[in-house]
């Protein structure tokens, strides 16, 4: 019976560090707009940027290559950590997208009112990905 434990709980801590070993995940804000990052296929790219929904104005995305670089699931709005919260306060909005295949392409996100298509943004994000 001690054999079959012993394997067991082997089995389970080679689990759990093939689960620890996850696909890496990179971080990007404000302080890389413009520049450039590269990934491997099947990371993670995760940007994160200040938003106030509460306006009416939120974080889109305007260009990539979606062959490249798909976005996984809907944004999210992380709201602000202050107590009590305060109306009208600022978050953030996080994307994240999935490196699929090798290649380069420039991701743009613009900070606008989703219904004002005629008005210019009033803040653009662009980011150079390079996925090897």
């Amino acid at each position: 019976m001690s054999q079959k434990f012993a394997k067991l709980v082997l089995f389970l801590l080679l689990a759990a560090l093939l689960a620890a070993c996850g696909k890496k995940e990179m971080s990007v804000g404000r302080a890389e707009n413009g520049g450039t990052v590269e990934l491997k296929t099947g990371e993670t790219l995760m940007v994160s940027l200040d938003s106030n929904i509460t306006t009416g104005y939120s974080w889109e995305i305007q260009e990539t290559d979606e062959t490249l670089l798909k976005l996984k699931g809907d944004p999210e709005y992380i709201e602000p950590k202050s107590d009590p919260q305060l109306a009208g306060a600022g978050g953030r909005q996080v994307f994240r997208f999935e490196a699929l295949k090798a290649g380069q392409t420039t991701l743009t996100l613009v900070y606008r009112r989703p219904w004002e298509k005629d008005v210019a943004p009033i803040d653009t994000y662009s980011l150079t990905v390079t996925v090897k």
